[in-house]
């Protein structure tokens, strides 16, 4: 059984606030981050392997601890999530670990969907954090000018990244088997697709808040929820229409970042603060990728190092 497996991080037992999720806040605080979702990842491959996976292959969307990975897994970094090369490799299921809530909940720990949520920037540590850690280029810009994004819509649901990349996979014909991470992401994949199985290890307060599984507790539900949910993969379908037109739409807190999505391929304005683009199937979604580019300058174009 060939799987891939893509990981997030905010989604984590123990990772609650954004001083955890940046390197640059508490570098000795990241560490211990890292040793937590690189537990769930392990987790997730034992439980893989309990249910005949052979073949696995780890797709780190975020930082994990190389180091702790077992042997006989390979491992993808420094990929784009929009790429899809390994969505096309003949697998036979997706499974999703530390998956969070997406930008538009209030009571979601570190919810954002791809780009920084205004929640994220008006919490504490971004300015040591996030704004060094992954756009030095901005120099001493203050709050309210970075690319964030208050709600993201596709084909009029509102959604997160559970929902994109499930849609993806499924435009490929790959079903998603499990989704670990909070319980927003899991109510999302079920949402979509009821059969998926579900591993919550979370239940967010709020965007600093959450109540937690331990992570002994936690890596005990991932492997044994990622096991059952592969030995049904057969009867978990795919996202049903993920093959056909895809609109998504983002809403910015900022009109000067939607003034740059607007410049697009097929981009279309919906009011001051909102830009839709469309494709003719979830293979495609990574053209919308623009719609999720940091920001430079809010009309240039997303260049190579920023899409």
């Amino acid at each position: 059984m060939h799987v891939l497996m893509m990981t997030d991080l905010e989604g984590c037992a123990g990772i609650f606030y954004r001083e955890l999720q940046v390197s640059n806040a508490a570098p000795h605080e990241y560490a211990r981050t890292l040793r937590l979702c690189t537990r769930e990842v392990n987790a997730a491959i034992e439980g893989a392997r309990a249910a005949g996976a052979d073949d696995i292959l780890i797709e780190a969307l975020h930082d994990i601890d190389l180091e702790m990975l077992p042997a006989g897994v390979q491992v993808v970094r420094g990929l784009s999530p929009w790429d899809t090369r390994y969505l096309e490799s003949g697998l036979h299921a997706l499974v999703l670990v530390g998956l969070h809530g997406g930008a538009h909940l209030t009571d979601c720990a570190l919810a954002h969907t791809f780009l920084p949520s205004w929640q994220i920037e008006a919490s504490g540590g971004v300015s040591e954090g996030w704004a060094k850690q992954v756009a030095p280029h901005l120099g001493g810009t203050a709050p309210g000018e970075f690319s964030t994004v208050e709600k993201v819509w596709l084909n009029g649901r509102l959604i997160g990244e559970t929902g994109v990349l499930m849609v993806m996979a499924a435009a490929f014909g790959v079903p998603t088997a499990c989704v670990s991470g909070c319980i927003h992401a899991c109510r999302e994949a079920a949402d979509l697709v009821p059969e998926v199985q579900q591993a919550p290890v979370k239940w967010c307060v709020n965007f600093r808040a959450a109540r937690m599984l331990s992570p002994k507790g936690a890596q005990q539900t991932i492997r044994d929820q990622v096991e059952r949910g592969l030995r049904r993969s057969g009867d978990i379908p795919p996202l049903a229409g993920a093959d056909g037109p895809q609109e998504v739409a983002v809403r910015y807190v900022h009109a000067e970042r939607a003034d740059r999505s607007a410049h697009g391929p097929g981009a279309r304005r919906i009011d001051a603060h909102t830009v839709a683009a469309s494709v003719p199937s979830g293979r495609a979604i990574p053209a919308l990728r623009f719609l999720f580019a940091r920001p430079r300058h809010a009309e240039d174009a997303p260049t190579a190092d920023e899409v």
